[in-house]
């Protein structure tokens, strides 16, 4: 940009001026009387020449004075300069707090990723926790069937032992002792209706009575003492049937034929001494004169003809048919007595 320097007015008064750029060099011709006779261009400063402005002169060559040219206004580049540094300067300050926060978020980021590992160790844990926890339900569920196991195994076990004084108590009150003029024998309570209780015993104990056709005999439970009636025989089978004018509690009799080595009880009235129990095991199933028997290994003796022969249940098995010499004694199976009676 240049800057237009006036001259003076001349001596003359004249008003035209001659302008020249401020960065010319302006040479003054003055005349002999001294007034300014003419303004030459002398040349240009670098800056002129760079920027190649050139000199409007007017009509008047004479001037008193010469004016001298005003400083050049600042450049605009310099003003573009200072924005443009002051842009810059915004700029770095953004892009340092844009660092800032980036850091910042960094560090949150690896916050969070730290809270995420932490709390993935801690899920891991507790799922290592649940399966362990499962497994150990598992071995205690394992280990409460083997107990079950090992309990049910007892209880069979147990079951099957004889008890011979549960046994006693449960079958003693079904127990009765039988007289007759010639002797005397044992039976058990079959079954027991109203006021009138059946009794089965074998034939032989009451066969006098039968013949004499008396049919009566004594029978005693306990201190309590009955008239009995001999009903029924079955001599082929030794069986009878007699009955009794009081309620008494009957016996069950077993639906299966035991098997060797089974315990069993023998209940009744040996010599008279009624409540007698001893105790054996099944020595065999034997066939005697072609008929089938239980022999088994209690004791008996005279007396103990027609009582049960019960199992650990107190279920009846037989009633007793011979005895006398220790382990062979002889029951007639249950399964004939209530076919040749019957009764059950």
């Amino acid at each position: 940009m240049t800057t237009d320097a006036p001259i003076a007015p001349g001596a003359n008064g004249s008003t035209d001026r001659t302008y020249f750029a401020a960065s010319d060099i302006a040479v003054a011709i003055t005349s002999p009387g001294g007034q300014v006779d003419r303004m030459e261009r002398g040349g240009r400063s670098r800056a002129s020449a760079r920027r190649g402005p050139e000199f409007i002169y007017g009509q008047n060559r004479t001037a008193d004075t010469i004016e001298t040219a005003p400083a050049a206004k600042p450049r605009r580049r310099s003003g573009r300069r200072m924005a443009l540094a002051g842009a810059a300067v915004v700029l770095a300050s953004a892009t340092v707090v844009a660092n800032v926060a980036l850091m910042e978020l960094k560090a949150d980021l690896g916050r969070q990723r730290h809270g995420l590992s932490a709390l993935d160790e801690r899920e891991i844990a507790a799922a290592q926790s649940v399966d362990e926890l499962l497994q150990r339900s598992q071995a205690a569920d394992a280990r409460s069937g083997t107990l079950s196991a090992e309990v049910g195994g007892l209880k069979t076990a147990v079951s099957s032992q004889l008890d011979p004084v549960a046994v006693a108590r449960q079958v003693q009150p079904s127990v009765v002792m039988i007289n007759t003029p010639r002797g005397e024998g044992s039976g058990f309570v079959i079954s027991s209706q109203g006021g009138t209780s059946t009794i089965v015993t074998a034939y032989h104990v009451v066969a006098d009575v039968w013949a004499s056709d008396a049919r009566l005999v004594r029978v005693t439970q306990g201190p309590a003492r009955f008239e009995g009636t001999v009903v029924r025989v079955n001599e082929q089978e030794d069986l009878a049937l007699l009955t009794v004018p009081s309620k008494l509690p009957a016996l069950a009799v077993a639906t299966a034929p035991p098997a060797v080595g089974d315990p069993v009880v023998v209940a009744g009235a040996p010599f008279g001494f009624q409540g007698t129990v001893t105790s054996g095991i099944v020595s065999a199933l034997r066939p005697l004169d072609g008929k089938s028997y239980i022999q088994f290994s209690a004791p008996t003796n005279p007396g103990n003809s027609g009582g049960p022969v019960v199992d650990r249940s107190g279920r009846v098995l037989g009633i007793v048919r011979l005895g006398g010499d220790p382990g062979m004694a002889f029951a007639i199976p249950a399964s004939r007595v209530c076919a040749g009676l019957p009764v059950c």
